[in-house]
């Protein structure tokens, strides 16, 4: 479940999407904007990822996103 959802606007041509201060997506980092429906799709896997590991730190997800 999200409990909120925060839009801030950015210069220099950043688009990068957080969750609790870790980046799950970054247009610099990958190159590209994302696909339709990539950001749903990537939200949903970190809450479940987030789910199965209760409590490990997300930054090692990041890490595997090339995103941090």
């Amino acid at each position: 479940e999200i409990g909120s959802l925060r839009l801030v606007p950015s210069g220099a041509g950043r688009y990068e999407v957080s969750i609790d201060g870790e980046v799950v997506f970054s247009k610099k980092a990958l190159g590209r904007f994302p696909e339709l429906k990539e950001i749903s799709d990537l939200i949903k896997a970190r809450l479940r990822w987030a789910r199965r590991q209760q409590g490990a730190s997300a930054s090692s997800w990041a890490r595997s996103l090339g995103c941090e």
